[in-house]
This record gives structure tokens, sequence and C-alpha cells, in this order.
């Protein structure tokens, strides 16, 4: 079970020594689009896509069986070259994307409203960084009219005698 912390919580955490500040692995653009829509450009570093397609191919490993090797020690390298980088890039951008949404989007600091529209382009060749697009819609913001000087009328309640009297 994955529990999120809230800013309580981490500030209660940082004063006593226990969690250290992670910076994003993702790099976030935000573009407003108007209509109470945005559009997020994201990035995610070379070095994060290259662990997950490791962390992929050592699942892939203990999965499938090659000659020479024992069922689940098949070497991650290996895996990557007998399947075929693309395909396991491709699972591993497929198991991770929703965790790189959900980043991406408290990182950018917009509530998302509805659903996203994602955009995600060409895999990377090695040692390239990741890149998509979320296109979603986000509360609008409120503006504040002028009220100072504003009248509004007051109403005085009305109590009846006969109310009063049933009340008593």
């Amino acid at each position: 079970m994955r529990r999120t912390l809230e800013l309580p919580d981490l500030a209660r955490m940082r004063a006593h020594g226990i969690v250290a500040v992670v910076p994003a692995a993702l790099q976030t653009t935000v573009t407003e689009l108007g209509d109470s829509r945005v559009r997020l450009a994201v990035q995610v570093p070379p070095a994060e896509v290259e662990g997950r397609l490791e962390r992929k191919a050592r699942q892939l490993g203990r999965d499938i069986k090659l000659p020479g090797f024992r069922r689940g020690k098949v070497p991650a390298p290996l895996v990557i070259q007998r399947v075929g980088r693309e395909a396991v890039l491709e699972q591993a951008v497929r198991d991770t994307l929703s965790s790189w949404y959900t980043e991406a989007i408290d990182s950018a600091g917009v509530v998302p409203v509805g659903d996203p529209e994602l955009e995600l382009g060409e895999l990377p060749a090695q040692g390239q960084p990741l890149q998509f697009t979320i296109e979603i819609g986000v509360l609008p913001k409120a503006e504040l009219g002028d009220y100072r000087g504003l009248e509004v009328a007051r109403r005085d309640p009305a109590v009846g005698e006969e109310q009063l009297e049933q009340e008593i």
C-alpha cells in the first residue's frame, strides 16, 4: 500500500531529520491554453529511462528461459539483446507512465479536472530523454470582484404571537 505524505507530515519528519528533500526527476513546463486548460511538456531524464529499462529487463529475465541459464537467472543485458530494446522500453514506459503523470501534475502544481490527453512521441534512443505532453482541464482561477460598497438588504426575522405561545 502506497501512502502519500501530507505537508504537515513532511514538515514534522524534516524537523526530526528523517526526510531529505529529493529533487523531482522530471522537468515539467506548463503552458496555459485558456478555457481552464493547460499543456504540460514533460521530459524524463535519460538516467531515469535507462533505470526503468534495466528494472523491466530484470523482471522479464525472471520469467523467460534461455539455454545456458537457469530459469529466472537470465541477465538483463541478454534479455534486452534477445527481446529487443524497443520492446522492453515500451513495456517499461507503459508500466511507469502513470507515476510519471502523477509526478508531473504534482510538480506543476495544477489541480486536474477531467481526463487527460496524453501524447507520447517516439521512444528515445539510448542516452536520450523521454518526452511527452499532457493536455488537461484544470480548476478555473477565481477572480474576486469589487465587493466593497455593495449594499445588501437585511431581513428582520418575524415571529408571530402564535408561534411564540406555541414554543412556550
